[in-house]
């Protein structure tokens, strides 16, 4: 009976896949998507909703949207799990960033990311870390994600999850 449902998450692909398999909250998921409920996945969340990651052996996701999970590779000086306030850049009209700029600073903490490469969807913003561009927002249809933490992410983050609750 909810408008809006968050998906948020800190933890491993597999395990979250497997409990949520486990409950058959997979499938409720998906049917509130394809009956037009609004999503937004955070984190580990939004890896969720794509077609597989790669950690710890290849496992299916929700596959509410085209793409893949991988891992960072460590370059350089770049620490993983990325820990840190990054700039996002906004590639095309964003509902999830109204009354926000389209280079916006937010909270995030993660190993994993979505490549670029793999993905369907045209509004996106997207972030640098350890020499890859990555997904770090996606909006398709009433199916939305970000990489970073809102919660954690000062006024910017607040703006953002009143930006999903207005829709």
């Amino acid at each position: 009976n909810s408008s809006h449902l968050i998906l948020p998450g800190v933890g491993a692909f597999n395990h979250a896949m497997s409990v949520l398999s486990d409950s058959n909250l997979d499938q409720a998921i998906k049917e509130y998507s394809n009956e037009g409920g609004y999503i937004l996945g955070i984190c580990l969340g939004m890896q969720l909703l794509f077609d597989q990651s790669s950690e710890n052996n290849i496992t299916s996701g929700l596959k509410l949207l085209s793409g893949n999970v991988e891992k960072f590779s460590k370059k350089n000086n770049y620490k993983i799990p990325q820990i840190q306030w990054n700039e996002i850049t906004i590639q095309n009209e964003s509902k999830l960033m109204n009354g926000l700029s389209r280079q916006e600073f937010f909270y995030f903490l993660h190993s994993f990311y979505v490549d670029k490469e793999t993905i369907d969807a045209r509004n996106i913003g997207t972030t640098n870390y350890s020499e890859q561009e990555y997904v770090s927002l996606i909006e398709k249809d009433n199916v939305f994600g970000v990489q970073f933490h809102p919660e954690k992410s000062s006024q910017a983050g607040l703006n953002l999850l009143q930006n999903f609750i207005r829709m």
